[in-house]
């Protein structure tokens, strides 16, 4: 599409995109991101390649010092003692 006007001609490419999400969608990812991973570190359930783009768009912004080192949690059970290094929302 070129619109032209009296002082220029302007080009527009539209860009395609993947998804639509309102901003109130958008900030309601974005806290329980920060709940669930920064507050707890926690990895949370990430359902599709859109919601792993902001989460890792998320890790990218976050003050690391905040965040580490992660104190780990030791669990013991009849077979020893185990510490989970990364846990998850999704298990296994």
């Amino acid at each position: 599409m070129v619109i032209q006007s009296a002082e220029r001609i302007t080009e527009c490419h539209k860009v395609p995109h993947e998804i639509e999400c309102s901003v109130s969608d958008m900030l309601e990812k974005l806290t329980y991101y920060k709940e669930t991973y920064f507050d707890k570190g926690i990895i949370p359930s990430l359902k599709n390649c859109n919601d792993v783009n902001l989460f890792n768009t998320f890790r990218s912004y976050m003050d690391h010092l905040l965040r580490f080192p992660v104190r780990l949690t030791a669990h013991s059970d009849n077979r020893g003692v185990y510490v989970e290094t990364i846990p998850t929302e999704t298990g296994g």
